[in-house]
């Protein structure tokens, strides 16, 4: 897997450690290549476990997948594949947005991509902060640290841990050259939020605009 975020010797002995603590893990981090190779067994320790181990340390891994694709993680639900709930009944005092969705890449987890995200826009004036926001505290998912760079309606531009990340809708990310060739339609009824790290896209959020609770009794 790639790790973002080590800055010295130090950081992958430090990640070694980390991970080797875990039961039946044989872990060795390169930090000339930024690459950490993981030996486990998944009927003892799972994936998203070691994931949340490095995102502890202050980093961000993605899994090396030449077969990558964009899958959906609310569709998952009723097969086991993810543990995410999305609460699409929300009702709100003001004009905002929900999570109905969270399209991920296979080389990242949904909960991984999630901290993430939550940690970018924690602070910000995005209006698609809530939406994100609240769908991690709905999950209890802790949020990776991240200092915002620049912070805009429609996108966000912030360091985790010395890698640039990216939060925002199509044209903020089109903006800033990240290309969504590849990425799944969302209908017009929705609102697509993007994410990326390094220039590299990790997926996106389905969101869906909340009515008033003031329209919604009338």
């Amino acid at each position: 897997m790639s790790i973002n975020g080590l800055q010295s010797v130090k950081d992958s002995i430090a990640l070694e450690k980390a991970l080797r603590k875990q039961k039946s893990v044989k872990a060795y981090v390169n930090i000339a290549s930024g690459k950490a190779t993981v030996v486990f067994n998944p009927r003892r320790i799972s994936l998203d476990l070691l994931f949340d181990v490095i995102i502890d340390m202050g980093y961000f891994a993605t899994v090396n997948d030449n077969k990558e694709q964009f899958i959906s993680i609310e569709e998952q639900l009723d097969t086991g594949g993810q543990d995410l709930y999305f609460n699409k009944n929300i009702l709100s005092s003001r004009k905002d947005y929900c999570a109905v969705d969270l399209i991920a890449s296979t080389k990242v987890t949904g909960t991984q991509l999630l901290s993430l995200a939550a940690g970018v826009v924690k602070g910000s004036r995005c209006v698609y902060g809530n939406a994100i926001t609240d769908l991690a505290a709905q999950n209890s998912i802790r949020a990776i640290s991240a200092a915002i760079l620049s912070d805009k309606l429609h996108g966000i531009e912030a360091d985790a841990n010395g890698s640039k990340i990216l939060i925002g809708d199509r044209t903020f990310m089109e903006e800033n050259m990240v290309a969504l060739n590849k990425t799944p339609a969302v209908s017009s009824e929705h609102t697509a939020v993007y994410i990326s790290i390094a220039g590299y896209l990790l997926g996106f959020f389905v969101l869906s605009e909340m009515m008033p609770i003031s329209e919604a009794a009338s």
